[in-house]
């Protein structure tokens, strides 16, 4: 750990779950015979598996994050990501991980489509599990502020 790091954490969701991981590996394997069956060309299945393996790269290699005085850090597969604390002023939990806003209100669904594309242009989506969530918090609370997602039209309770 650098010495301002505040914490690190590393989310790897295969090797969490290696029988989803090699379920998921078996499928795409399967859905390489029965698109090779159907299509009977090689380049096509293979730039069709290729975009399907590289869209799970999140899940099979692990992702690694740093708080410290500066902001996140996202590292995966070599690539290293910075996300400064003054570029941001908001996050919500979700169930899956934790989303840091450039606003600090967080659009609903009343709000015009094109706030709803600003605002999740200026967003990250950190994927990560309840442990995590509640480790990062902690750092994320001194920092942010923390906001809730607004209800959907309609969803209210009568």
């Amino acid at each position: 750990m650098a010495k301002d790091t505040q914490l690190e954490l590393k989310f790897h969701p295969a090797a969490e779950n290696p029988a989803r991981a090699w379920l998921l590996a078996g499928f795409i394997g399967f859905m390489g015979g029965v698109m090779f069956f159907v299509l009977n060309s090689p380049l096509v299945v293979g730039l069709l598996l290729f975009m399907m393996i590289y869209s799970l790269v999140p899940f099979f290699f692990p992702t690694y994050y740093r708080f410290d005085s500066q902001g996140i850090t996202m590292k995966r597969t070599g690539k290293e990501h910075a996300y400064s604390w003054d570029d941001y002023r908001s996050f919500t939990i979700q169930d899956n991980g934790i989303v840091i806003w450039a606003e600090v209100s967080v659009p609903n669904a009343n709000d015009g489509f094109r706030k709803r594309m600003s605002a999740l242009r200026r967003s990250v989506f950190f994927p990560m599990t309840p442990e995590m969530i509640g480790q990062a918090e902690r750092i994320l609370r001194q920092k942010l502020a923390l906001t809730k997602e607004a209800p959907a039209s309609g969803s209210a309770k009568k």
